[in-house]
C-alpha cells in the first residue's frame, strides 16, 4: 500500500498571509472558508504551522471560484509582507546579492514550501528561473494556483530584499491569458507570455550582483550555517530540535538521519546532549513531536488522521495511543479540555 501524500507535501500557513483580509475585500466571508478547511484565524498567525499542501490549494482554489476572479495569487501576494516567510526567511533576506539570494530561497522552499521545485539556470546574458508545484493529488486548477502564488511571492520578495524593483525580461506561464490581466501587470510588468512551456521569469545576469538592501554579514553566516545543516555548540539543541520538526512529517525523523547530517556519530550527539544537560535523544524527540501535536490540537481544526501523519506516525491509531501515553488523555480529550478552556 503506498504511502499518503499527506506525509509528504507540506507547506507553511504563512503562505496564506493576509488571506482573511483578501476575503473580506471581495465581499466574501472568510470564516466558513476556513471552517471548511480546518482552519481559523487564530491559526493563519501562527505561520510556521506546516498544513498539507492541499488545505493551501483549496483555499485559493475556494476563493477563485466564489469571486469568479482568476488573479487570486497575485492579489494576495501584493498585501503580503516578508513576515509570511517566518524568521527563516528574514534570514535568507540577509544575503549579500541577488546569487546568494537565489541560492538560498532554494533551500527555503526544500524546508518550508516542500511540493516547490525551483531552478534556474544563466542562459547567455539572462538567468531563468522556473518554478513547479510536484503533488499529484491536486487538481490542474489548483496546481496552476500554487504555483502562481509561489511566483507572486517570490517576485514581491525579490524586489523588497533588493529595494527596487526588479526589472524583468519575460514572464512565463503555462496558462491561458486570464482575464484579470492588469494585476498580473501591476505584479510582473508587461513582458507576460501565456501558453508557454514553463512557468517562472527571466533577467538579466548582471542582476546577480545586485546588493540586498537588507545584507547582514553576521545573520547571513548563521543563515548558511543552518541551511546546510551545520550548527554552532551553542545552538545544537535549537538545531536539532529544527531538524526533528522537519523531518518528523516525513517519519524520518531518527537519531541516524540527524547525525548524519549533522556530520557526526550518533553517540557524539548523544554526549552533546548530555552535555547540556538535556534528556535522551528519543525524549528529546517525543517532547517536540508532542508539542507540535498539542499546538495542532489547539489552534486547529484539522483531523486526527492529518496531525498523525505531521508529527510522524502513519496512522492514527498508533499516535493516539503514543499521545495518551505521554500527557495521560487521548488526543481529542486534549482538545475538548483545551477548546472549553
Amino acid at each position: 500500500m503506498s504511502a499518503s501524500p499527506k506525509q509528504q507535501y507540506l507547506v507553511r500557513i504563512g503562505a496564506l498571509q493576509n488571506f482573511d483580509q483578501l476575503c473580506i475585500e471581495l465581499g466574501i466571508d472568510p470564516n466558513p472558508v476556513l471552517r471548511r478547511l480546518g482552519l481559523n484565524r487564530k491559526y493563519l498567525e501562527t505561520g510556521d504551522l506546516l498544513v498539507e499542501v492541499g488545505r493551501i490549494a483549496s483555499a485559493l482554489e475556494f476563493v477563485t471560484r466564489l469571486s469568479n476572479r482568476d488573479d487570486i495569487p497575485p492579489l494576495l501576494a501584493l498585501d503580503q509582507n516578508r513576515d509570511f516567510l517566518g524568521d527563516y526567511g528574514h534570514l535568507l533576506t540577509s544575503s549579500a546579492n541577488m546569487e546568494e539570494f537565489l541560492l538560498e530561497q532554494r533551500a527555503f522552499l526544500y524546508t518550508h514550501a516542500q511540493p516547490v521545485r525551483s531552478e534556474f539556470e544563466v542562459e547567455g546574458d539572462l538567468v531563468r528561473v522556473s518554478f513547479e508545484v510536484i503533488a499529484p493529488h491536486l487538481s490542474a486548477l489548483q496546481l496552476d494556483l500554487g504555483v502562481k502564488l509561489t511566483l507572486s511571492q517570490f517576485r514581491m520578495v525579490t524586489n523588497r530584499a533588493a529595494g527596487k524593483v526588479l526589472p524583468l525580461r519575460r514572464v512565463c506561464f503555462r496558462s491561458k491569458v486570464p482575464d484579470y490581466l492588469s494585476t498580473y501587470q501591476s505584479m510582473f510588468g508587461d513582458e507576460l507570455e501565456f501558453d508557454a512551456d514553463f512557468d517562472g521569469l527571466y533577467f538579466n545576469a548582471e542582476i546577480f550582483k545586485w546588493e540586498i538592501q537588507t545584507a547582514n554579514t553576521t545573520l547571513h553566516h548563521y543563515a548558511k550555517e543552518r541551511i546546510s545543516k551545520i550548527a554552532p555548540e551553542s545552538d545544537f539543541i535549537d538545531q536539532l530540535e529544527g531538524l526533528v520538526r522537519f523531518h518528523l512529517p516525513t517519519q524520518k525523523a531518527s537519531l541516524t538521519t540527524l547525525a548524519n547530517q549533522l556530520g557526526c556519530s550518533e553517540r557524539t550527539i548523544q554526549r552533546r546532549l548530555d552535555a547540556h544537560g538535556q534528556e535522551s535523544f528519543q525524549s528529546l524527540l517525543d517532547r517536540v513531536r508532542f508539542e507540535i501535536a498539542e499546538q495542532y490540537l489547539v489552534v486547529s481544526n484539522l483531523p486526527m488522521t492529518e496531525i498523525a501523519y505531521a508529527v510522524g506516525y502513519s496512522d492514527q491509531a498508533n499516535f493516539t495511543r503514543a499521545f495518551s501515553k505521554y500527557t495521560g488523555s487521548s488526543p481529542s480529550q486534549f482538545r475538548k479540555q483545551r477548546s472549553s478552556g
